[in-house]
């Protein structure tokens, strides 16, 4: 499928995964993210070496894998036509059936596929959009700086969001039995280790600090990270290190997930409706946990950070405040900027320098993981910025979500590549639902 394969190292990978300047980006470099774009999403949908995997729902909030694989790639055709580019259809019935993605909340769930096509069906479409997609750039003229409604915003968009899809197909790949499965050669694991990781606390003091894409047009902004905002921020004491899964045991063998003192009054609706006992990746067998990473089952990394969705986040910073006699919580949209602009990171691990998370302290910043390794739920609720502006290309990307039912999170994940590690992006989910996210600590200074 690809002219130009030289992306056979994880150095290779990490270099064409990082967000193209549209203020001085070529058309060579416009060639090589789309390449590793689709090259990266193949290289995961490849592991999966049985074919019936793809046609089963792994995730009842998502669809089967196959619909993604499709998705992905016609909506390069769907969003290129929508700019006006002089693109044609490939195939009607994929770029119309497989347009949408899914949440059930807002009646775009899974749609009722009458005819399931095949697996070589579906390599052969994206083949071929893939193959138009070059031809279209190289035949195109590129008008610098790329700016919000031109043909070519529509095809950095699309990459951004196959990007987008790549690490949320990745967790729908945890759910399935790992005999399925075969790693990528160079999808390297990190190593881990059973130290029993002790968070320090760091005072963060007061700062006026700005966030949002309002004046940037160095890399492409989706419709959420428009606008912008000021916030006088308190001091405040951030934990240097997130939430390991050593330090999450002590809640689990607390019995944390069946004390109701800890949850929130939805979390406990959840916690009921579920029987969940310990975070989803863990694996209990024989009075021992295991860990399910991407692609295999291992023993429970103690020093990497755990993963949880906000309901469980919440009952720990519950658990936590009430063990140590502090009042913890969690980070504040404008706080994370702030952590953000006062420490500088060296080694962050994103891009997938590793396929899996490492250890919350495998390098000695002043805080480690402001960014990468996993995601961080925040207290904000989803909002709109001031001077927010709809994209015309894809009007419902966010704003249906501009509601308390959705909670943010920042800071990218080991598999966040391309704008999802950029300054202004900004990440929302349902609080049940599962990302490759995890818990940081905060307290107000008294």
């Amino acid at each position: 499928m690809f002219e130009n394969t030289k992306l056979n190292s994880i150095q290779k990978t990490c270099l064409s995964s990082k967000p193209l300047n549209l203020e001085i980006c070529g058309k060579d470099e416009i060639l090589f993210y789309l390449e590793n774009s689709f090259k990266l999403e193949e290289q995961l949908y490849r592991s999966i070496k049985i074919e019936k995997a793809f046609y089963e729902n792994w995730e009842k909030y998502r669809h089967p894998l196959y619909f993604y694989l499709i998705h992905s790639a016609a909506f390069y055709i769907n969003k290129l036509r929508k700019s006006g580019a002089n693109i044609k259809q490939i195939n009607i019935d994929f770029e119309e059936s497989f347009a949408q993605g899914v949440d059930p909340e807002l009646n775009c769930g899974v749609k009722k596929i009458n005819k399931k096509p095949t697996l070589k069906e579906i390599w052969n479409y994206r083949a071929k959009v893939y193959q138009i997609m070059r031809d279209w750039i190289l035949t195109t003229n590129l008008n610098l700086p790329i700016k919000k409604g031109s043909h070519y915003w529509a095809l950095m968009m699309s990459m951004e969001h196959q990007r987008i899809h790549l690490e949320t197909s990745s967790l729908i790949i945890r759910q399935m039995p790992v005999e399925y499965l075969k790693a990528p050669h160079d999808w390297i694991m990190s190593k881990w280790s059973n130290n029993k990781i002790k968070s320090n606390f760091v005072k963060i003091e007061r700062e006026l600090v700005h966030f949002g894409a309002r004046n940037s047009s160095e890399v492409f902004t989706w419709d959420n990270e428009t606008g912008s905002k000021s916030v006088e921020v308190d001091s405040f004491f951030v934990s240097n290190y997130l939430v390991s899964n050593s330090e999450f045991m002590n809640f689990v063998d607390d019995e944390g997930y069946k004390n109701s003192n800890y949850w929130t009054d939805e979390g406990k609706t959840w916690l009921q409706s579920h029987h969940i006992l310990h975070p989803p990746f863990w694996i209990k067998k024989d009075d021992k946990y295991l860990y399910r990473s991407l692609f295999i089952e291992h023993e429970l990394p103690d020093d990497w950070p755990v993963e949880v969705n906000y309901y469980e986040a919440m009952a720990y910073v519950n658990w936590k405040s009430n063990k140590d006699k502090t009042e913890y919580r969690l980070m504040s949209e404008a706080e994370y900027y702030v952590l953000q602009s006062k420490c500088r990171e060296i080694n962050i691990n994103a891009n997938l320098q590793y396929s899996s998370s490492t250890s919350v302290n495998k390098v000695k910043n002043k805080i480690n993981d402001i960014r990468g390794n996993v995601w961080q739920w925040l207290q904000t609720d989803f909002y709109p910025l001031p001077g927010f502006e709809l994209d015309d290309l894809y009007l419902d990307f966010s704003s249906p979500y501009f509601n308390q039912k959705y909670k943010m999170l920042l800071g990218g994940s080991w598999i966040s590549t391309g704008t999802q590690l950029s300054p202004f992006y900004r990440l929302w989910f349902r609080k049940h639902i599962y990302q490759n996210a995890g818990i940081r600590l905060v307290k107000d200074v008294l």
